[in-house]
């Protein structure tokens, strides 16, 4: 009995060694250093006052507190809070049933205190690797900031040279508006005289067009009308060889149906079997007239290739009408160069390109990132597209709808529909490097595309960082 009693008093001691440190004060293992004050006394007050425990009951391996604070050195309570102080790095606090659980969480090992495992501290390193790490990121910011300093500067420089643009092309758009309409109203003028010349000139080739096709076809009619009874009856069209389709040296019914049939019902009615001039005309003349091109008297209907040139007085009207038309052409073109360059700087100056106008300098740029399948472009100000690596339909992942976040963020969308799903998107963060590139694209969502896109303009000047973000 005596040795289990000896044995007892040695665990409780050991227990009381490992769970509180070796300082004047006695403070428990696991305490943060803004609740030290908390286990300063002889007791400790938990649960807020509801619950008053003895020192002796801190870090004792049984949860007391029903909110966890008594054991911050023990992994006895599921809301306990265990604090690394990681010196040479930085300090930590981590949830009380990763203490003594056989993975060192601490740098300095101090959450695996019962020899399960050995931990190595490791502290300095990481403090030694995180200095060289903050170090670089302070270079970048420094280098960055400094050029961002240098787009600003140029963005003002840009902004006055486009703005100036801007002021000559205003009276430029006017000068050459009013060109147009002087030209639109000497080309109206100029085309009156033009279409009555060609209208004189026409209307007499039409009439001997239409008089010689006339004579034409009363000479055929003739040909045909064998017995003169101002008839061509189906006897009479088969006396002309010409009309043998087959060559067998006869016109036989079956073509003379070809081309007298003008209903398509197979068989000849009484008016198809005997045809007057009006119904030679309108069904059968311009079927067989090129037939008959070897008779004597054939004269070869005029066409459109036959119309001789206009006269000099036509053509002189048709020239100066083409003339103002062309100059017109030119002019309109002229216009709509210059309206759509003043409508383009309008826009330009009206993006929001920072608070300091950082960004303007990205106008006209583009970003690429490419994967194992797709070539992602960006361009600040205008869209976000994707295309195959090795070629093919680019795809619209967006197009601009400004920044968020205080200029962290770009926005692209109503980009192309996806199959039964929403229009693709495209959300860029940005963040300060020394240049200008696209790191990398997700898609968390279907459709919604991630990307980051180091810029000097996301670079703040070193004095305003924060320690936390170096």
């Amino acid at each position: 009995m005596i040795v289990a009693m000896m044995s007892t008093g040695l665990a409780v001691c050991l227990l009381s060694l490992a769970v509180f440190t070796t300082t004047a004060t006695a403070i428990p293992r696991g305490v943060a250093p803004q609740n030290v004050a908390a286990f300063s006394g002889d007791q400790y007050v938990c649960d807020g006052g509801a619950r008053t425990l003895s020192m002796a009951e801190v870090n004792d391996d049984f949860c007391d507190c029903q909110d966890g604070t008594d054991e911050p050195g023990t992994s006895a309570c599921d809301k306990g809070i265990f604090f690394c102080a990681n010196d040479g790095y930085t300090s930590l606090q981590l949830i009380s049933s990763r203490v003594n659980d056989g993975v060192c969480d601490c740098c300095d090992g101090s959450d695996e205190y019962n020899n399960l495992v050995t931990c190595e501290n490791t502290c300095d390193e990481m403090g030694r690797q995180a200095r060289l790490e903050a170090e670089e990121k302070l270079r970048t910011q420094r280098a960055g900031y400094s050029e961002k300093l240098n787009m600003i500067a140029r963005a003002s420089e840009l902004r006055l040279t486009k703005q100036s643009r801007l002021d000559e092309l205003e009276p430029l758009v006017a000068e050459k508006q009013q060109a147009v309409d002087d030209l639109k109203a000497r080309k109206e003028e100029l085309e009156v005289p033009e279409r009555e010349a060609k209208s004189q000139f026409d209307e007499a080739w039409n009439g001997k067009v239409a008089s010689q096709l006339k004579n034409v076809q009363q000479w055929l009619f003739g040909v045909l009308d064998a017995d003169g009874s101002a008839s061509v009856t189906r006897e009479e069209l088969q006396q002309n060889l010409v009309l043998d389709a087959d060559g067998d040296g006869a016109v036989s019914d079956e073509e003379l149906l070809d081309l007298l049939d003008f209903d398509g019902d197979g068989s000849l009615s009484d008016e198809e079997s005997v045809l007057t001039f009006d119904s030679f005309v309108d069904e059968l003349h311009s079927e067989i007239i090129a037939k008959f091109a070897e008779h004597d008297g054939y004269e070869k209907p005029l066409e459109e290739a036959d119309k001789p040139s206009y006269p000099e007085d036509v053509q002189a009207a048709i020239d100066a009408a083409e003339g103002a038309r062309s100059d017109l052409r030119h002019a309109e073109a002229a216009l709509r160069d210059i309206t759509n360059e003043r409508d383009t700087l309008v826009e330009q100056l009206g993006y929001d390109a920072g608070a300091s106008s950082e960004y303007f300098g990205l106008l006209g740029q583009c970003f690429e990132y490419i994967d194992r399948e797709y070539k992602y472009k960006i361009c600040p100000f205008d869209k976000a597209t994707q295309e195959p690596k090795k070629g093919g339909r680019s795809t619209s992942l967006g197009k601009w709808n400004g920044f968020a976040d205080e200029y962290a963020k770009m926005s692209f969308t109503n980009g192309e529909k996806c199959w039964n799903g929403p229009a693709r998107s495209m959300s860029v963060t940005v963040v300060c490097g020394s240049e200008s590139a696209l790191l990398d694209v997700q898609e968390p969502n279907r459709c919604e595309y991630t990307t980051t896109l180091t810029s000097p303009a996301a670079c703040k000047p070193v004095e305003g960082l924060a320690h936390d973000e170096l």
